[in-house]
């Protein structure tokens, strides 16, 4: 992704256009939470979210509620990514706890035997054209000096994301 001394300069109004054009297809899913993987409380705390376009997501409610993207399904995490992508950038958020994981899930070996189900099941949902602007995300956060993910972690993300495009552009 280029060396601490480059300088990252992302159009943030484009990156969101491009955030929206990218995920525009996407409907809201039937059902949105792995039974087995939240508890009564939990779901309290995150039932709103089932009313909230992708779009209404805040950072706020995001900092509350950072373990929910563990509890949705493969196809509400991809409803809600560009949510998250889009909040932590109009608010200038980097440092987001699911920023992190979004990080975290991505951070893989380029060995596809192996990452693991829960990870595949999700990203490989993803089409080329939102897995690059996850990219253009990964190239916003790595715009931030002080930010507490690392370089290589944020460049192994990308090259993930790479990889997954290659594989769709591949299939077709």
């Amino acid at each position: 992704m280029g060396s601490s001394s480059e300088v990252w300069v992302i159009d943030v109004n484009n990156l969101l256009c491009n955030i929206e054009l990218a995920f525009k297809n996407r409907t809201k899913p039937k059902l949105f939470l792995l039974d087995n993987q939240i508890a009564e409380h939990e779901y309290q705390d995150i039932k709103d979210l089932i009313n909230k376009h992708w779009s209404e997501i805040d950072c706020l409610w995001l900092e509350k509620h950072f373990e929910f993207i563990n509890w949705l399904t493969p196809e509400a995490f991809c409803y809600y990514l560009p949510g998250i992508l889009s909040a932590s950038i109009k608010q200038r958020e980097p440092e987001l706890i699911v920023n992190h994981s979004i990080i975290q899930l991505l951070d893989r070996t380029l060995d596809i035997n192996s990452w693991d189900e829960f990870f595949e099941k999700r990203f490989s949902m993803l089409n080329i054209e939102e897995n690059k602007v996850v990219q253009e995300w990964l190239l916003w956060l790595s715009s931030f000096n002080e930010i507490s993910i690392s370089d290589s972690s944020l460049s192994r993300a990308f090259d993930t994301l790479d990889l997954l495009i290659n594989q769709k552009a591949g299939a077709n």
